[in-house]
């Protein structure tokens, strides 16, 4: 072609012009975009509001023209129903103060949310227990992405520095944390999992005669997992995820708190809805932790003396862990013949 054509192609009139119905295509997929997000707004409220919730707020506005849907409310609330203690969804009130929502005009389907200020929990526990305690400040941020047919691809969740003011004589059993993250990638039919938290701080109050072994700041909590068969969980909810392929691996966990360090990995299935797997877990230093569970009279002399007849037995990696392999399985976790706990 001449640069004489090419010249004809691309004129300034020309590039003018796609720019324009660029434009205004971006435009119209704004309009779409917010009309989508007040009509889907309007119709989670009535279904919910229809289960039997109570739903408020200052209202919705949506802007960041053309480039950007920027939704944003404040001085929500949300209380549940009332009815079974057991069931979760029921119970509960939630105050938030201000949440955001954002998305790139041209890819909607991706999504960031944040709530910033104080968050205001009222909730029973299962015993009856009333619990009414501020989150100050509930710095919350997610990120999702989904796919077209609306399933998800992937998420995160961080939360910062927080601490929790009870309202009532009733004390929740954590008063703070340091930082909280979580994400979670789909690939086909598995699920990626990872969460950290780090420097919770613990009522001691909670802990009985574990304070002693424990202290009041759970330094560390991570872990590494992979769900099997996620879209069954994600479309159908727990219970036909358990009976159609279910299965929870975790790669790597570990939990520092006090005078337990503890790392490991687990693999568990289901079995007529029953957890059934192996669980190992590898404890840093277990016979002068089995004496400090003993001092505290959480384990008897007669189990004491066996706890160090066993692991005294045990040859600890060059980290000083003494691995246990854990049977999950018919309600019951186990260590070779001995029965630890049953559920």
């Amino acid at each position: 072609m001449s640069r004489a054509a090419k010249k004809g192609v691309f004129t300034l009139s020309r590039l003018i012009f796609l720019a324009c119905v660029g434009l205004v295509c971006i435009a119209a997929l704004w309009f779409f975009l917010r009309s989508a997000i007040v009509k889907g707004t309007a119709q989670t409220i009535q279904s919910m509001e229809s289960e039997g919730y109570q739903i408020a707020h200052g209202g919705l506005s949506v802007t960041g023209f053309p480039f950007s849907a920027t939704a944003h409310s404040s001085d929500i609330s949300v209380r549940a129903p009332r009815g079974d203690l057991q069931d979760m969804t029921k119970n509960w009130s939630l105050q938030l103060e201000q949440i955001t929502a954002k998305s790139a005009t041209l890819t909607p389907l991706s999504w960031t949310v944040e709530h910033r200020g104080t968050m205001r929990v009222d909730m029973r526990d299962p015993t009856g227990q009333h619990y009414v305690f501020n989150i100050e400040p509930a710095n919350i941020n997610i990120s999702t992405r989904q796919a077209l047919g609306g399933a998800l691809k992937s998420a995160h969740f961080d939360m910062d520095v927080a601490r929790i003011k009870p309202l009532l004589n009733t004390v929740p059993s954590v008063l703070g944390l340091e930082d909280v993250q979580a994400d979670l990638v789909v690939n086909g039919h598995t699920a990626q999992i990872t969460m950290r938290a780090r420097d919770l701080n613990i009522v001691d109050q909670t802990l009985g005669p574990l304070g002693a072994i424990l202290g009041p700041k759970l330094a560390r909590a991570e872990l590494d997992a992979r769900v099997q068969n996620w879209a069954a969980l994600e479309q159908y909810g727990a219970q036909y995820w358990q009976q159609n392929g279910g299965r929870f691996t975790a790669l790597f966990w570990h939990i520092k708190w006090g005078k337990i360090d503890i790392v490991g990995d687990f693999d568990i299935g289901f079995e007529n809805g029953s957890p059934d797997g192996i669980l190992h877990a590898n404890i840093k230093d277990i016979v002068p932790l089995m004496d400090s569970l003993s001092r505290a009279g959480i384990l008897g002399p007669t189990e004491a003396a066996q706890a160090r007849l066993l692991f005294g037995v045990l040859q600890p990696d060059a980290e000083g862990r003494t691995e246990l392999e854990l049977i999950i399985r018919d309600h019951k976790i186990k260590m070779g013949p001995i029965t630890l706990m049953q559920f």
